[in-house]
């Protein structure tokens, strides 16, 4: 298993179905393009070269995931394929989006290690995994584009469990910039925008939704109010990463010669940190104005604070 081919190819597979769910919404942009093609004929007295694609591919593209869904269908065991692929990088999705497994792993716990320890290279496995967090913010969006586009995958039990990981990890995935998709919406609305060809598995689909972690009502250890149980748990991450990250600036100030040797731990708390981060704007932006400042504080802006620094 090649975990950084099968990131590379799971990129590109992605962003090629991104331009189709982006461009969807060019509306603007498509009436830009158009009025060049007409005034590039009333010019030259001809269309620019190849503005039959453009024009195909900006004005089919109405409903992006039909599309999709139609130009993957000729390819064979394509969906089993990018299944496989996100099965190798889910261990390291798993370990890295459970708060239970960060606080009692203790991967960036420096100080509490052997100071003799400190000038030792990490092991093989563990730099690994510390790489894999860089990715942390592509997997889970990877999982729910996955099943927009064959929804039919969510009648097995592994395609159910990637996706209900997915979406105990975020609801809202970042399409481009400030272009958002709110993925329970999404999967609500699957039967009226995939092709009528595909059978799309409604009950699985309703039963993943009630099962996520931002249906599930807690009283939120921190704030004592009774939340979500998503909302409670990044709360949480947020607070452990502050601690763990202010740890590493203590013993990196101290000792500033085991930075080289421990790098992979620093930079796989500041992607950890940056996810956080990204994470609460774009959950805010689909939030109303009440549950705005709760949903943020505390701890982000110490986060922001350590992880600048």
């Amino acid at each position: 298993q090649n975990t950084d081919l099968t990131i590379r190819f799971l990129k590109v597979f992605f962003n090629f179905c991104r331009m189709y769910l982006l461009s969807s919404r060019m509306s603007d942009a498509r009436i830009a393009i158009y009025l060049y093609i007409l005034a590039y004929k009333e010019q030259y007295r001809k269309d620019p070269d190849e503005a039959h694609l453009v024009k195909k591919y900006l004005f089919a593209n109405i409903h992006p995931l039909q599309q999709l869904q139609t130009l993957l269908s000729t390819l064979p065991r394509i969906s089993s394929a990018i299944t496989d692929a996100i099965n190798v990088i889910m261990p390291s999705f798993t370990t890295w989006t459970s708060y239970e497994s960060m606080k009692s792993g203790q991967y960036f716990s420096l100080s509490q290690e052997n100071p003799s320890t400190y000038s030792m290279p990490i092991d093989e496995k563990k730099i690994e995994l510390y790489q894999d967090a860089s990715h942390l913010d592509h997997i889970g969006t990877w999982i729910i584009y996955l099943y927009l586009i064959f929804p039919e995958q969510l009648n097995e039990e592994i395609p159910r469990a990637q996706l209900i990981a997915a979406l105990n990890d975020r609801t809202v995935v970042i399409l481009y910039r400030d272009e958002l998709i709110d993925a329970i919406h999404e999967y609500q609305a699957l039967e009226k925008t995939s092709r009528q060809e595909i059978r799309v598995p409604k009950k699985h689909i309703q039963k993943i939704i009630n099962m996520s972690s931002s249906k599930q009502k807690i009283i939120d250890n921190i704030s004592g109010l009774k939340t979500d149980a998503l909302t409670s748990r990044h709360r949480q991450m947020r607070e452990l990463l502050r601690r763990e990250i202010r740890g590493l600036l203590d013993v990196a100030n101290a000792l500033p010669g085991i930075i080289p040797v421990k790098l992979p731990m620093f930079m796989a708390s500041l992607a950890l940190s940056r996810y956080e981060i990204y994470w609460v704007f774009t959950h805010m932006s689909l939030k109303n104005s009440k549950t705005k400042l709760s949903f943020a504080a505390p701890f982000l802006p110490d986060l922001m604070f350590h992880s600048f620094k």
